[in-house]
């Protein structure tokens, strides 16, 4: 996480062990002209972090604002795996600072540097995952600006982390955006749009421009273009086009997908960052990206040109045969390649949802059985636990309950109440107790004291997690009425002979999942839904909807759900994880395309995403095509007809004119004999066949 850009400013050296607000500075990560990052710990939250601070004498202006902008992409950014996340910022005396992740690993411009460019399927995988991280930002409203090796992390797990958002963006603020004539970003990386106005905008397809660039240089470890200037290197930028990638040994396909990114025009190029993920994905499994389909044009005209004998004999109406039919069989086939990348890019949306939402769950829960283990989480004291868990829970937005069940009966849960305020609950001689938090040191402050007899032993997670060793999930359950559903994640705490002690759990609402689903864009009808494979299909016994529009509160299985689980032609169970199963289902008589793609989280729990869209929203209404093909079908057969007609013709009159060859021929051959037997003062031989060798008769 070094800032490497230099500037003349000078740095003032801290000592290890200096206290800077609430962290103690561990020593000295890197630094640049404008600031410093230092490995810091945080003396309340006992964490480790990167603490990135603004040297007062480099504060200007422009200075503070990047700074503050940084600090405001992240913190609207929330939590992705490949992004650096924020934990604080602030100001202490003069000197605003930033607390961040601390990743160990090295920029991916050290790592071209050094080692040369990345592999084919690393450059792909790293391409993919930095894609899906932009659209994470990009989807809201945060436009990066300075995508570039430089700012990209490869953590110890080899994991892309993508830093420095102090050009970024955000696209619901006028105050961000960038003052006319103003370049920001790293030359060789620029799209021309932040170069040049007159290119368009700058939003989210500029990111996709230097991501485009980004994979040229990982995978040649050389820059997209070449230069001994910055004027060379915007001019190159605005006018010329990098040297193609399949004439150094790239994968074409690869090269394709490199180009299209890195058009000129925003608009030439992709769309959004989730289309260039899913055309890499492509590329990392064999299969053709969408930046090498054919157009409709040029497929016919390859058609035409494989057969031009046909095209010429058959003429007009065999053209317009398949000219009216092959439309409609093209533009069925467009909407099949529509419905395929619709459905892939929507789970493989939902999937991202399900997996930021409940991925921190299993490591929590090792993290504190660990813990508890070394005897570093206490316990056995509640009121020294209580703070340990707030710890945990505080800067888990997407958590709603983390709580711990002792075996003698004694339970501690921190949750937010209706106004998001954390609140701890814990009983003890059937009594229960509830306590607001309080201040900074998280002092517990008593407002309820009610009997109660909640024993935790006797809950259905306590009795799961007494019988495993390793993380497990509950079966989704009702939060509380009209509130939806949740899904708890549970281990044992075990003392060192392997007796239980008790139990921890983390709890989600599966509200979230909902709302995500019901703002997908499927158009007119369509509905996406997250399902639960169950041990009887029959969705009658046990609805096997987790989130989808409309499902809170709500356990009724939707007869569109009940329709497409009936119609799927493998089982929920049988689903093998990763492969889409597409399928034709009705829903009364509407025609509906579905597709169902199972997926693991982890803690083994599968789930499966289903989409389903009429017909009729993807233009696969069947009358049209059924009327146009059998007009077509009638045009093609006139034409054979035709065609045989014509065939059948020409080789009559071909007959013909060998027949009237030969006659001459013989004609000819008959007069040479007579005036030869007449040389002799012979009689001239009869027949003429006669005269003629065996091979020649007939």
């Amino acid at each position: 996480m070094t800032d490497t850009r230099q500037e003349t400013l000078a740095i003032p050296t801290m000592q290890q062990g200096m206290p800077f607000g609430a962290y103690v500075l561990l020593g000295e990560l890197g630094s640049g002209g404008t600031g410093v990052v230092y490995h810091a710990w945080h003396r309340e939250l006992e964490r480790h972090c990167a603490l990135k601070m603004l040297h007062a004498r480099a504060g200007t202006d422009e200075s503070r604002s990047r700074f503050a902008r940084e600090a405001k992409a992240n913190a609207k950014l929330g939590k992705h795996p490949n992004i650096v996340q924020i934990f604080d910022a602030g100001v202490v005396g003069d000197v605003p600072y930033m607390a961040m992740e601390i990743i160990k690993g090295d920029p991916l411009s050290r790592l071209l540097t050094e080692g040369g460019k990345l592999g084919e399927k690393d450059a792909l995988e790293l391409g993919r995952k930095v894609a899906l991280a932009m659209d994470h930002a990009h989807a809201r409203g945060i436009v990066h600006r300075d995508i570039k090796p430089g700012n990209i992390i490869l953590d110890h797990l080899e994991e892309p982390q993508i830093l420095d958002f102090g050009l970024a963006k955000d696209l619901d603020d006028l105050d961000a955006a960038t003052l006319p004539g103003v370049i920001a970003g790293t030359p060789a990386y620029l799209s021309p749009e932040q170069a040049e106005p007159s290119y368009g905008e700058v939003d989210h397809r500029s990111d996709i421009y230097s991501l485009g660039a980004t994979l040229y240089t990982t995978l040649t470890a050389e820059l997209p273009y070449k230069a001994n200037s910055v004027l060379e290197m915007l001019v190159k930028v605005l006018s010329s086009k990098p040297p193609n990638l399949g004439d150094r040994g790239i994968n074409p396909d690869l090269g394709a997908v490199v180009a299209k990114a890195m058009e000129k025009r925003p608009e030439d190029r992709y769309q959004s960052a989730l289309e260039l993920a899913d055309d890499l994905s492509r590329v990392l499994s064999g299969e053709v990206p969408k930046a090498r389909r054919l157009t409709r044009r040029a497929r016919i005209l390859r058609w035409m040109r494989r057969r031009p004998f046909t095209v010429s004999f058959m003429g007009l109406a065999i053209f317009a045969a398949f000219a009216l039919a092959g439309w409609f069989s093209f533009q069925r086939s467009e909407a099949d390649v529509l419905w395929h990348n619709l459905s892939a890019q929507i789970a493989g949306a939902t999937v991202d949802e399900a997996t930021n939402l409940l991925g921190p769950a299993i490591p929590l829960l090792n993290e504190m059985k660990s813990f508890a283990a070394q005897d570093i989480l206490p316990v056995t004291d509640f009121d020294a636990l209580a703070k340990h868990l707030v710890m945990r829970f505080e800067p888990r937005q997407q958590l709603d309950w983390i709580s711990y069940g002792r075996q003698d009966g004694a339970f501690i849960g921190v949750k937010r109440d209706r106004e998001r305020k954390l609140l701890i609950r814990r009983n003890t001689k059937q009594r229960v107790f509830d306590y607001r938090v309080v201040g900074d040191d998280y002092t517990l402050k008593k407002f309820r004291d009610e009997p109660d007899t909640y024993d935790p032993r006797e809950r259905p997670w306590y009795k799961l997690a007494a019988g495993q060793q390793e993380p497990v999930w509950t079966q989704p359950y009702q939060w509380h009425a009209a509130e939806g559903l949740g899904i708890t994640a549970t281990v044992a705490d075990r003392r060192r002979d392997g007796s239980l002690r008790g139990a921890f759990t983390v709890d989600f609402r599966l509200h979230s999942l909902s709302q995500f689903l019901a703002k997908l864009d499927l158009g007119e009808g369509g509905r996406a839904y997250l399902l639960r494979p169950t041990p009887s299909e029959d969705p009658t016994q046990a609805s096997p909807v987790l989130a989808g529009p409309g499902i809170d509160g709500n356990p009724v299985t939707p007869p569109l759900v009940a329709a497409a689980i009936a119609a799927s032609p493998v089982p929920l169970a049988a689903l093998p994880p990763g492969q889409a199963e597409s399928f034709r289902f009705l829903v009364g008589e509407e025609p509906y395309l579905g597709a169902l793609e199972a997926f693991d989280l982890p803690g083994t729990m599968r789930w499966v995403t289903l989409i389903a869209v009429p017909e009729s929203t993807l233009g696969l209404s069947s009358t049209p095509v059924v009327v146009a093909l059998t007009f077509g079908g009638v045009l093609i057969l006139l034409a054979i007809i035709a065609l045989f007609v014509s065939r059948a013709r020409h080789r009559t009159a071909t007959m013909q004119q060998a027949t009237q060859s030969q006659a001459a021929f013989e004609k000819a051959l008959a007069e040479l004999t007579s005036q030869a037997a007449a040389a002799a003062k012979l009689e001239p031989a009869s027949p003429l066949t006669e005269t003629l060798p065996p091979h020649a008769k007939g």
